[in-house]
């Protein structure tokens, strides 16, 4: 069933976050009737049908060629922007906004015109990095900041970059956000939720990729930004997915063997998360089984999350 767009304020949004999800989530869509603003707030939630929805994404082209909108709010729930998103505004076109050729808005950087850079330290308080940012840069040393919730799709496709740290705090990493790097290993933060398809260079080479994933809750792997669809292994034949040695906390071992993507990886729980009390859920029968994030895990009626086989998971 297709998404129902709805209008909230001047803008438009469609719920089309991730299949079976409990999450609410909105992206804010691209509207003709855009031409003639000024000024823009993305909100962090909008209430349609009674239903509160966390609005999370900006469509590629959104708000393009709004020749007149020069100043543009974007709340802190945000963690995806489409390529192209703001291009042709009258903020895009200053030169006095773009600093040493990049663009920045609301702490969201949304593109550099600067390609022949070799290193970039992206400045502390930077929640997004928007989808092809730094597409096809020489980029060789990236820093990234703690205030990074967000790496969109494509945002360092083509990069040399050798080696990775992702921040604590990362949400979204987006399809191909690496595509062509020649690191062969990375970390994956706790804090991830969503991991875009063929993020890392494994993809093409097929040679082994170490993955260390620190989420108690499994990411979930999605075809790309714009559908939220989930992955299906069977269009993608060929790839040797066992090349790929994830490495997950081992007291969630069985629920990353429940999760699409990741049950086709080669899984080692050899990764020890912060100490937390081993809380068991004492009647079994009294939870129900709930799909979050491509992950299933038992609800009890208090409200807490155990893992399959009844440990708690915080």
């Amino acid at each position: 069933m297709k998404a129902e767009v709805f209008k909230s304020g001047n803008l438009y949004f469609n719920p089309d976050g991730v299949p079976n999800s409990p999450k609410k989530e909105v992206t804010v869509v691209y509207s003709a009737t855009y031409t003639d603003l000024s000024e823009v707030v993305i909100p962090s939630t909008v209430t349609y049908k009674d239903t509160v929805y966390t609005v999370t994404r900006i469509i590629s082209g959104c708000f393009k060629s709004c020749s007149s909108l020069s100043k543009i709010t974007i709340a802190p729930t945000v963690y995806y922007i489409g390529a192209g998103a703001f291009t042709g505004t009258a903020l895009f076109n200053d030169a006095s906004n773009w600093q040493d050729n990049v663009l920045y808005i609301d702490n969201c950087l949304i593109f550099s015109k600067n390609r022949s850079v070799t290193s970039y330290e992206v400045p502390e308080g930077t929640r997004v990095i928007a989808e092809e940012a730094f597409e096809g840069a020489s980029i060789r040393e990236l820093s990234l900041p703690s205030s990074l919730i967000g790496i969109c799709d494509y945002s360092f496709s083509d990069c040399p970059i050798s080696e990775l740290e992702l921040p604590s705090g990362l949400k979204y990493l987006g399809s191909a956000a690496f595509q062509n790097a020649p690191f062969t290993s990375l970390t994956l933060p706790s804090s991830l939720e969503y991991v875009g398809y063929i993020s890392f260079p494994w993809l093409k080479t097929n040679s082994r990729f170490d993955l260390y994933c620190y989420a108690v809750v499994p990411p979930v792997w999605l075809l790309n930004s714009r559908t939220f669809a989930l992955i299906n292994t069977s269009q993608y034949v060929g790839f040797k997915y066992s090349t790929i040695h994830a490495h997950v906390p081992g007291s969630v071992l069985d629920a990353y063997k429940s999760v699409p993507l990741w049950n086709q990886f080669t899984l080692t729980g050899d990764i020890e998360v912060s100490p937390v009390e081993d809380i068991r859920l004492k009647d079994v029968k009294s939870a129900r089984k709930v799909l979050e994030n491509g992950a299933i895990y038992l609800l009890s009626p208090d409200g807490r999350r155990y893992t399959l086989s009844g440990s708690e998971l915080r």
